[in-house]
């Protein structure tokens, strides 16, 4: 597996307020099998709408990496080496 998707696979990923309500403990939490049906359907939409939250920082995420390496790509092309080499000849008086 390459570094940087190790270095994302490590990085937090941030959901926002939602993932604290969720996390909380209810007192449906405690007894799920007596909790009342409104509380666990909340509690559905609830992770439904983090799961969302986390399927849009992850697209963010790809789509930040896939300009990262198109950039690194064009700048390892000959072309842009070359040119970098000889305008760095030339500044130094080369």
């Amino acid at each position: 597996m390459p570094t940087s998707q190790r270095r994302w696979l490590a990085s937090p990923v941030k959901l926002g307020r939602r993932a604290a309500t969720v996390l909380r403990p209810t007192a449906a939490a405690e007894d799920p099998v007596r909790a009342p049906d409104g509380d666990l359907r909340g509690r559905v939409e609830r992770l439904e709408a983090m799961l969302e939250d986390l399927q849009d920082a992850m697209y963010r995420q790809c789509k930040r990496d896939d300009e990262r390496i198109a950039d690194l790509q064009r700048q390892l092309e000959p072309r842009t080496i070359a040119r970098a080499l000889s305008e760095d000849a030339r500044h130094r008086g080369l």
